[in-house]
């Protein structure tokens, strides 16, 4: 027996080697292992079986086949998913156009009618007029019904619908985001078609 500067104690360490012992305790606890052809093994994938070959792959890669089943099924679901984002890139893009033509549409508005002049706003106050003299109830009956609107438990009670969903909806959205989600689907519709090529 023999003590290290650590403390640990080495119990056969003043023993002499005996090869028979060394021979019987190797005999004992060895575990053989079988030897692997060319680095191949079979490794499962699901139901379906893939080889792990490293021919074509570089040192210590391993490039994995996939099963003909696994390979189809892979396209299938790759092809399913090419035809949800082309048909989510046409709403956008449909999306897009519709809110840019009603944009165009105002700003020609917009820029249409010519400015009135001190006689077209003379005549038009002289009409406001008229009509408020005609109509004083029912603009009065009008004016409260909207202070009410406005006081701060309706407001509590109808608003607050749009912030408590947090998502809004694509026709709700400006066009600036409407292209960036655009951008986005074309992305990743471009990685689904390589990846399909691939397989």
């Amino acid at each position: 027996m023999m003590e290290l500067p650590n403390g640990e104690i080495i119990m056969h360490a003043g023993q002499q080697y005996d090869p028979v012992k060394a021979h019987e305790y190797y005999l004992r606890t060895r575990k053989l292992k079988g030897r692997r052809k060319g680095g191949q093994s079979q490794v499962g994938i699901g139901r379906a079986v893939a080889k792990v070959a490293t021919k074509g792959a570089g040192r210590g890669q391993a490039q994995v086949i996939p099963h003909p089943r696994a390979r189809a099924e892979q396209k299938r679901q790759l092809a399913v998913r090419i035809r949800q984002l082309e048909g989510k890139l046409k709403q956008l893009e449909d999306l897009i156009k519709q809110k840019e033509a009603v944009v165009k549409r105002n700003e020609a508005r917009a820029k249409g009618p010519k400015k009135p002049t001190a006689s077209d706003k003379a005549k038009k106050a002289r009409e406001s007029k008229q009509y408020r003299q005609k109509h004083k109830q029912e603009l009065k009956a009008k004016a409260k019904k909207a202070a009410a609107a406005k006081s701060p438990t309706a407001a509590s009670s109808t608003g607050g619908s749009k912030s408590a969903t947090g998502a809004t909806k694509p026709s709700e959205m400006h066009i600036k985001d409407l292209k960036m989600i655009a951008t986005r689907v074309r992305g990743q519709l471009a990685v689904a078609k390589a990846k399909l090529r691939a397989l």
